[in-house]
């Protein structure tokens, strides 16, 4: 966990807290825009996080490994058996 997450994090816990509290002593409205930044803090953590992974993992182009055609994936399907067939009439 690096600077940045840890102080969105921490954040982020700290205006949920002060909103819970708000709502306790007054009004929902009164407190609302905390609650709001509290959750504008835990999206902005997400995204630092999906955007450092994007950085490290190579793109699926690059790990795609070329395509090729084997006699096993062109084969039909098995038919049903006789024994089946008797049974499921």
């Amino acid at each position: 966990m690096r600077l940045i997450d840890s102080l969105l994090l921490s954040g982020s816990v700290a205006f949920m807290l002060i909103s819970i509290s708000q709502i306790f002593y007054g009004k929902f409205a009164d407190s609302y825009w905390v609650l709001m930044l509290s959750i504008l803090l835990l999206l902005l953590l997400r995204f630092v996080r999906a955007q450092r992974k994007e950085e490290i993992m190579p793109s699926e182009d690059e790990t795609r490994p070329v395509a090729k055609v084997y006699k096993a994936a062109a084969h039909k399907p098995p038919t049903t058996t006789k024994k089946y067939k008797k049974k499921r009439k």
